[in-house]
């Protein structure tokens, strides 16, 4: 009899760790609805501040016949923040800011406070020409922009020559074939 009970409980255990896992995974994604839950930005102070690019995937892409419609841009949300700007911090005398970070899309005009901003999974990316005028403009001037997770084979079209990031700056782009 006390070997079932323990067999329950574990059985009990198991099931409540993965209702938690599920019910978190739900809730950062959106749940059902699909509506974005992320925190809200952080007011721009001058401090260092992790900036992710928020994107509209291409079409037929993100749901992986799942039915999550899951925005490649929030690949390792939060935790890509969260380690970037840990080591950030050890490594370096710049002092970010590690309890928050912003999610913003290309054509926010705030895009311009912050000189590094990330760009997950771009093989994803269907841009606009207006999101590319603003790429244009922001690296243009002096913006910094980390690209992450790219993987040519499994994403469509990564980074290769059919790049859409070949139409922000063409003649780096050629440098770099």
């Amino acid at each position: 009899m006390r070997r079932i009970l323990q067999v329950v409980a574990g059985i009990a255990a198991v099931m409540l760790v993965l209702a938690t896992a599920t019910a978190e995974a739900q809730r950062r994604r959106g749940g059902e609805s699909g509506a974005d839950e992320y925190p809200p930005n952080v007011p721009y102070d001058g401090r260092f501040t992790f900036v992710r690019i928020k994107y509209q995937a291409r079409s037929g892409f993100g749901d992986f016949g799942f039915g999550r419609g899951d925005p490649r841009w929030n690949h390792d949300y939060p935790r890509a923040e969260q380690h970037f700007t840990r080591i950030l911090a050890e490594l370096t005398t710049v002092r970010p800011r590690v309890d928050a970070s912003n999610i913003i899309t290309l054509d926010d005009p705030d895009l311009f406070k912050y000189p590094v901003a990330y760009l997950c999974e771009p093989g994803f990316w269907a841009p606009t020409e207006v999101e590319v005028a603003a790429l244009k403009a922001y690296i243009g001037k002096g913006g910094f922009l980390i690209i992450g997770d790219v993987d040519p084979m499994r994403d469509g079209s990564g980074l290769k020559d059919d790049c859409d990031l070949e139409y922000v700056r063409p003649s780096l782009y050629q440098k770099v074939k």
